[in-house]
């Protein structure tokens, strides 16, 4: 996916909940002011899983599977962190695979943005 206008569109409406499954981390590991440990960078990596089970649910519960373009909600939620060289998680998608309904640069963005936003 290049970022024509529909990319765009669909960052602009869904990059409010690509770190949604961060309410599943907990406090002590988010406010860290230091580096995460390894077992604590673990548990923090698990937040694009916990995500897409949370918009998943939401998709369920409320029936808004026949929404249009829910499916890219789907992967920017649990799939942002993805990098085109397979070093992203949780799956180490490389190449097309971490394509996936967000290509990289428009994950980078995303990334961007969030930081712009919270400071």
């Amino acid at each position: 996916m290049l970022l024509d206008d529909e990319g765009i569109d669909h960052l602009y409406r869904f990059s409010p909940l690509h770190d949604i499954g961060k309410v599943g981390i907990p406090t002590g590991i988010l406010q860290k002011p230091d580096r995460l440990n390894e077992r604590e960078w673990s548990v923090m990596k698990t937040h694009s899983d916990i995500g897409r089970a949370i918009v998943d649910q939401l998709i369920s519960e409320f029936g808004f599977s026949s929404l249009p373009d829910i499916e890219i909600l789907r992967q920017i939620t649990e799939l942002h962190h993805e990098k085109i060289d397979g070093s992203g998680y949780p799956h180490g998608l490389w190449g097309s695979g971490a394509d996936s309904g967000t290509d990289c640069r428009g994950q980078r963005y995303l990334r961007c943005l969030d930081l712009r936003t919270t400071l």
